[in-house]
């Protein structure tokens, strides 16, 4: 176990030489700093590739979304959510080499980011996190971007579009259920 603030990453080894990560907890400046540990600490036990990341989180940071989004992918990971994975942690999940829902409960969540001077909702994209966003999403899944940001961009940041099953895949989002 690695412990952040907001939450936690847990290890675990299973007999087969697989290894699972779980992100338990909010995504925070915290838990970006501490995922190069987890990697590591992987490494050690002679994981073996691709690991999976397992995200249990409401969300958190988009900025730190990103960052772990793109650490995900650098890495090779596959991301699974069995439950609820909403706002930064829906960008984490979208990093992932492959992306998987699993069970009927899991679902990915999507709305606006909120813009950083006044805290509100960014209804027309136009802030840094916003641009940032709709950047990584060219990046990680560049032939389905435009369909994601236009539901971000259609919910409000007071809200959330819960994505479940055939339409997650339709759009994008996971590459599996």
């Amino acid at each position: 176990v690695v412990a952040y603030k907001g939450g936690r990453f847990v290890l675990r080894r299973a007999p087969t030489g697989d290894c699972v990560v779980a992100l338990q907890g909010s995504v925070t400046r915290d838990s970006t700093s501490r995922f190069d540990d987890v990697i590591k600490k992987a490494a050690a036990m002679l994981c073996g590739k691709p690991l999976v990341l397992l995200l249990e989180s409401p969300g958190g940071l988009v900025f730190d979304g990103i960052v772990l989004g793109e650490q995900v992918r650098a890495q090779g990971l596959r991301t699974v959510a069995r439950y609820r994975c909403a706002s930064a942690c829906s960008l984490i999940f979208l990093g992932g080499v492959e992306r998987v829902l699993w069970g009927s409960r899991a679902a990915i969540g999507l709305h606006q980011p909120r813009t950083l001077s006044d805290n509100e909702c960014d209804r027309f994209g136009t802030s840094l996190g916003a641009h940032r966003m709709k950047e990584y999403l060219r990046e990680v899944v560049p032939a389905n971007a435009d369909r994601i940001i236009e539901v971000v961009m259609n919910t409000s940041c007071e809200s959330i579009a819960w994505i479940y099953g055939r339409r997650a895949v339709e759009l994008g989002i996971a590459t599996k259920v």
